[in-house]
């Protein structure tokens, strides 16, 4: 079968008024217009597709009139003309106010992102020393991460840690560095 005649994705997209996406979404579906791969040489195989699908697809395609175009006008531009009837701005109104304030919702800037603080930054922020702080992130109760400045931990987890949690992770951290210690 001679490809050469059949049309190119972006030529039969254009003739069919849709995108070349839609296009290649309707093939993939099996639907028409039929699609073959024309070989090209030293490259990739090239979607075309047959040019008998595209003409009766394009000749079934509804062409959409403005209502206020005169009928005459009309029955020249295309056979299968519908109308479209004339938007009534007052019903429109509601309806566009809500998208608006929708969208505005939406473009809102977002909440700012936490902010990270140093190592020295928050054994003064929490009142506990940075050695302590390092031993929390050893043991995983609190996380952190590290940059080119050194480690960071996030302010939130700081203001998270509650005064008893912070007790009893003294104790244990204690218990845990006198052991190790002791079996030394």
């Amino acid at each position: 079968m001679n490809l050469e005649a059949w049309l190119s994705e972006p030529e039969a997209a254009r003739r069919l008024g849709i995108s070349e996406r839609q296009l290649r979404t309707r093939a993939a579906q099996g639907k028409r217009p039929e699609r073959r791969y024309r070989p090209r040489p030293g490259g990739k195989a090239q979607p075309v597709y047959n040019p008998r699908d595209v003409e009766d697809l394009e000749a079934t395609r509804p062409v959409v009139v403005p209502a206020d175009v005169p009928a005459r006008l009309a029955d020249l531009a295309a056979p299968n003309v519908q109308p479209v009837p004339a938007w009534n701005v007052n019903a429109l109104t509601p309806f566009l106010e809500r998208i608006t304030q929708a969208l505005e919702r939406r473009l809102q800037p977002p909440a700012p992102v936490l902010p990270w603080v140093t190592m020295p930054e928050a054994a003064r922020i929490i009142g506990l020393s940075e050695n302590l702080l390092r031993a929390l992130v050893r043991t995983g109760r609190l996380g952190c991460l590290r940059d080119k400045q050194g480690w960071k931990v996030r302010r939130l987890d700081l203001e998270h840690l509650e005064a008893s949690k912070l007790q009893r992770t003294t104790a244990d951290l204690r218990q845990t560095v006198n052991a190790r210690r002791a079996g030394r």
